[in-house]
């Protein structure tokens, strides 16, 4: 951990080696329940959501041309949604899904 972070952490103390990081939580992410809040976990949720979409892709050893293939799409648009920056229509999500040999399961 460099200095910096070090001396940040040191301002919220609770325990030897413990430390409330909510004061850091909220300046970076806003606080609970405000708007600000609330758009970064759909930012995060959004990223982790194209991340995992593009692991899926590679384990099933396709790229994105053969799913954009698959899909009828152009394959700016598979990077588009592997990147974070579009969230698929849901019809499209279940066909990426498909397309890399996996399930959409309801639980």
């Amino acid at each position: 951990m460099n200095k910096k972070k070090e001396k940040d952490l040191n301002q919220y103390p609770v325990g030897k080696n413990c430390y409330d990081l909510t004061p850091i939580l909220d300046k970076e992410f806003g606080k609970p329940g405000t708007k600000r809040a609330e758009k970064s976990l759909e930012r995060i949720f959004k990223e982790y959501r194209a991340r995992d979409l593009k692991e899926k892709r590679q384990e099933a050893k396709k790229t994105q041309q053969e799913v954009a293939d698959i899909l009828g799409k152009d394959v700016t648009y598979i990077s588009k949604i592997e990147s974070g920056k579009m969230s698929p229509s849901v019809d499209v999500f279940y066909k990426y899904v498909q397309a890399i040999g996996k399930r959409v399961e309801i639980v």
